[in-house]
């Protein structure tokens, strides 16, 4: 008898403990879209949930449709400019070539009934273009034409960042977490970037929360209407934590890497049961260089000499490691 209690005990606590990996994260995969389209709230009321989460959308039939919060996508096309395609991500689809994805446009908020860790985050194609090449409103990023900087052309420290703030119960949170979405502001020109694929963005120095904020800077602001450059922003898989077992959490000892020092491909020794994760290899300055998902080798040929940091995410945590480049 006493068996059969340790037998139903373990069949329970393994129900359990499946039933919390499932509803893990919230993909937008739970959306419905018809192929190639874009739902920017025609359609929702204050906003819509996914995967357990609430995301706020504001939408005026006036204007056009205008909008502001959050909309879904499942639009394609990387090459895609100007405001019309505000929907199209620049990667050409969701996190790790998934179809759904949200769509921040100027300002909303995330409702959530858990702890998050994080989520992926991009550019649209309208964004990405704009500071890439500028029009007859925005300046391309870099170019000192007009603002009488005395900088030398092409070095001008423009930038678009999205800072993000939580709150619990009404009250915010001390930490805020800044991301950029361009960032022009190296001495070394070569280092100046516009994200166009997918990046982690940490939320964990906010500690617990149950609304999360979004808000965008910029160094476009010329003219006194406020931010000039498009401020939207792509974002995937809102990733909840989980509350584990000391048996069921991933440690340093658990993970290996090897050759280090490497020179061509570095490769990932993980347990067995570790199918889904993630690798980010960073400069010492906390620039991330680039990722891979679900591979155990990563191809670093192409990366300078010196030390770097790589981040093996999964679902039982995250272990960060050093390699050396030569």
């Amino acid at each position: 008898m006493k068996n059969n209690y340790k037998l139903l005990f373990a069949i329970i606590t393994s129900l359990l403990s499946l039933n919390v990996n499932a509803q893990f994260v919230s993909t937008f995969e739970d959306i419905t879209l018809a192929p190639n389209t874009y739902n920017k709230g025609e359609d929702w009321k204050k906003g819509f949930n996914s995967g357990g989460a609430f995301y706020s959308n504001k939408y005026d039939s006036a204007f056009g449709g205008y909008w502001s919060g959050f909309a879904v996508s499942n639009l394609k096309d990387t090459l895609a400019e100007g405001y019309k395609n505000e929907g199209n991500s620049i990667t050409g689809g969701g996190y790790d070539n998934s179809n759904n994805y949200g769509v921040a446009y100027s300002y909303g908020h995330i409702k959530v009934n858990k702890d998050v860790m994080g989520f992926y985050i991009t550019n649209n194609t309208y964004a990405y273009y704009n500071m890439k090449k500028g029009d007859s409103f925005t300046r391309k990023f870099g170019d000192t034409s007009g603002t009488k900087s005395g900088l030398a052309q092409g070095s001008y420290p423009d930038y678009l960042m999205v800072s993000f703030k939580g709150f619990k119960n009404g009250i915010q949170k001390d930490s805020i977490v800044n991301f950029y979405l361009a960032d022009y502001r190296f001495a070394d020109n070569s280092k100046d970037y516009i994200v166009k694929n997918w990046r982690w963005v940490d939320l964990s120095k906010i500690g617990s929360f149950d609304s999360l904020t979004f808000s965008f800077a910029s160094s476009d602001t010329f003219g006194g209407f406020g931010i000039n450059t498009p401020t939207y922003f792509c974002i995937d898989n809102l990733t909840y934590s989980i509350k584990q077992s000391l048996e069921e959490k991933l440690s340093s000892n658990d993970v290996s890497i090897f050759p280090n020092p490497v020179a061509n491909q570095l490769f990932i020794d993980l347990p067995k049961n570790i199918r889904t994760f993630e690798c980010i290899v960073s400069e010492i300055n906390g620039q991330e260089i680039m990722s891979a998902s679900n591979s155990n080798n990563m191809d670093v040929s192409e990366l300078n000499n010196g030390l770097y940091f790589i981040n093996i995410k999964t679902e039982m945590g995250v272990v960060s490691k050093k390699f050396v480049k030569q």
